[in-house]
């Protein structure tokens, strides 16, 4: 998750007056924040990556070989045209009109992982080299052979680490939530994120039926037990050290609830295909700890940011640290009344609905004609007023507006023919609306200051 903007209070030195003062994300002198603006005029900071006008290229926060982290250009590799990986060369294998890069990265694999460890100038685009070399650690492997479309760039001269400058990460706020925030020494300030310091677990602000919560991504219990009546589940993982919190089963209007991890246990219990519980051996690489008392996730207030335009950021502040507000990453759409994100449809940005379900497809009489349809849950914790279908021949999907009840018979074929349908238990079939065309939802374009 990446946070537009901060609003915090700072003590006065010297007394206890609270004096609000207004943090926003700010470009530096030389690493600019980059920024997408709608077809209503409405901007969003985008902090996913920056401008870095030294270099003259898109960089993003990575750690650089020597473990600090660097912003560190967006671009290709450089290789090698000999067998002693001596001899730099960039190559291009990105689309054609993003062909001009201003510098190159060299990896080495430290501990089996690939890591940025050189920086290259580029120089002028060159002739074809059909096979290359990589440096991986101290070896030189290759020749590889070269994609047939790739542009072969040549390299001035190496870099210094320093040309690139280091990104810092740090904390704002008192409560229980930390905003996450990168800076760097010439002035950038973008927050990026948020933390539970309760739970030690990075969370999201998720605007549910009861409320905007800040949920941790963690993935739900398997489905084990530690007692012989299978039913107290436990948290299995393969760490041996658990997170704090665990999520569980979804409450009954379908929200996401956690629970504490607790003692770790060593005999669990299984239900076994016949619905009877079984003692259950572990794999030695996988552990079972108990799940005990219930876990709160921190809790938001959420303002619509008032204003004429069709897109409105929301500011969301922290419960528990009113000094603690910031805009949030998802805009509301007022044409559809609901939140929206970034994503980008074919070569465009748009600002889609941000909850959506997928459709599935049902049949008419004598399965004939076939006809999609929504199973929407009775109880859903967010709002969802868009449905997604699959058009496998183009690779694309489709969004639909969610109708009324479906009340005419359909049917859907089984391995015993055409069976009438039958929706599941706890949903409502209901039907869908045609296809949206893309234009239906706001587009962005990215700029920046260089």
């Amino acid at each position: 998750m990446r946070l537009a903007a901060v609003l915090v209070l700072l003590v006065a030195c010297g007394d206890s007056v609270a004096i609000e003062q207004q943090l926003e994300a700010t470009s530096g002198t030389r690493i600019k924040l980059e920024k997408f603006i709608y077809e209503d005029g409405t901007t969003q900071v985008d902090t996913s990556a920056y401008y870095d006008t030294g270099l003259h290229t898109r960089c993003a926060p990575q750690k650089w070989i020597d473990g600090e982290m660097r912003c560190v250009p967006l671009t290709d590799e450089a290789v090698f045209t000999d067998d002693a990986c001596t001899a730099a060369i960039g190559i291009v294998r990105m689309t054609p009109e993003e062909r001009d890069p201003t510098a190159f990265i060299g990896y080495d694999v430290v501990e089996n992982e690939r890591v940025p460890a050189r920086l290259y100038r580029a120089g002028v685009v060159t002739d074809f080299v059909a096979q290359y070399y990589e440096r991986r650690g101290t070896e030189c492997l290759g020749p590889f052979t070269s994609p047939e479309n790739a542009v072969f760039v040549t390299i001035t001269a190496e870099l210094a680490s320093t040309s690139m400058p280091i990104i810092v990460d740090s904390e704002v706020g008192a409560g229980r939530l930390g905003l996450r925030v990168q800076t760097t020494v010439d002035g950038l300030f973008a927050p990026v994120g948020l933390r539970d310091r309760t739970f030690e677990s990075e969370c999201t602000p998720t605007l549910r039926a009861d409320g905007v919560a800040c949920q941790p991504d963690l993935p739900g219990i398997d489905i084990a037990y530690a007692n012989p009546a299978c039913t107290e589940p436990v948290l299995v993982t393969t760490a041996e050290t658990p997170p704090l919190i665990t999520r569980t089963f979804d409450t009954e209007d379908g929200c996401a609830s956690y629970r504490v991890v607790g003692a770790e246990v060593t005999a669990v219990w299984s239900r076994s295909n016949g619905g009877s519980c079984v003692s259950t051996t572990l794999p030695p690489d996988l552990y079972a700890y108990r799940i005990d008392e219930p876990a709160e996730p921190p809790w938001l207030e959420r303002t619509i940011v008032p204003g004429s335009r069709r897109l409105a950021p929301v500011t969301l502040e922290d419960q528990s640290d009113s000094a603690l507000r910031f805009t949030g990453e998802r805009l509301v759409d007022h044409a559809t009344r609901a939140e929206c994100v970034r994503v980008l449809v074919g070569k465009t940005m748009r600002c889609m609905p941000a909850s959506t379900i997928a459709s599935r497809e049902v049949y008419g009489p004598s399965c004939a004609t076939s006809v999609r349809i929504v199973e929407l849950p009775e109880h859903s914790c967010v709002p969802i007023t868009f449905a997604t279908s699959v058009v496998p021949e183009e690779g694309t999907i489709n969004l639909h507006a969610i109708g009324d009840l479906m009340t005419a018979p359909m049917f859907q074929l089984t391995e015993f023919g055409c069976q009438p349908y039958v929706n599941r238990p706890g949903t409502i079939a209901r039907q869908l609306g045609p296809a949206l065309p893309p234009e239906t939802f706001p587009a962005a374009l990215r700029y920046g200051e260089r």
